[in-house]
């Protein structure tokens, strides 16, 4: 009674178009879950974004949910989770990448760790956006979060408007790994929220590989590519 008392003074309602959810449905309903625009990265080997790390660095998978592109729904959602503190909204997509990731048939990963931010940009903003997606998705798949373990040393400039080139002297030797032994053996998947030039991610899996992973994976919400 309480509860559909509160629902009356504060509607659950769509943080995309607004209607009314469903007793099912959070942040977002099914029918905008459904019409963002999917990538299908996941079920091709060499779709853009693993061709893009080829020759980089050695992956065993590389993989977007999602298309990005200026203006659409996909930059709404990653407004609303970096910009507008929807953190459920950030945890709530991490597991539909998790469900996609085990409807993709793909093999389980040991353990989740999210691309992260500088300390001081962090407490900025309140949260990494990419621990919620990668919280979501290893809740799904039912594997450990792995957190505070790979750190990002420096700040850097902002990556929006640089060359790949310029971008890669932005992160490289910029992140360190505090505790080996979490990644030494196991399968990783590093989680980010968008893929651009790849620069960031590289220079994350040069860092884990030192630790030597069996393997390491990378999903992202989101792709430029």
């Amino acid at each position: 009674m309480l509860t559909n008392f509160m629902h009356l003074l504060f509607p659950r309602v769509c943080l995309l178009c607004k209607g009314n959810l469903s007793k099912t449905e959070q942040c977002v309903c099914f029918g905008c879950l459904y019409l963002l625009p999917k990538s299908h990265y996941l079920k091709y080997p060499d779709n853009p974004m693993a061709r893009n790390l080829w020759g980089r660095v050695n992956i065993q998978k590389a993989a977007s949910m999602y298309s990005f592109k200026k203006g659409n729904t996909v930059q709404t959602v990653l407004h609303l989770i970096k910009y507008r503190n929807q953190k459920r909204l950030g945890h709530y997509m991490g597991i539909h990448m998790g469900i996609a990731w085990k409807d993709a048939g793909l093999p389980i990963p040991d353990i989740a760790m999210a691309v992260p931010m500088h300390p001081d940009k962090q407490k900025i903003r309140g949260y990494n956006q990419s621990e919620l997606l990668a919280s979501g998705l290893a809740q799904n798949l039912g594997i450990p979060q792995v957190v505070n373990n790979l750190i990002r040393l420096s700040a850097g400039e902002s990556q929006t408007r640089k060359s790949r080139y310029e971008r890669w002297l932005n992160v490289s030797d910029k992140y360190v790994v505090q505790n080996p032994n979490d990644i030494y053996g196991k399968h990783v998947l590093l989680v980010d929220d968008v893929f651009t030039t790849g620069a960031t991610m590289e220079a994350c899996i040069v860092c884990l590989k030192m630790c030597e992973p069996k393997a390491i994976s990378v999903f992202t919400l989101a792709s430029t590519l």
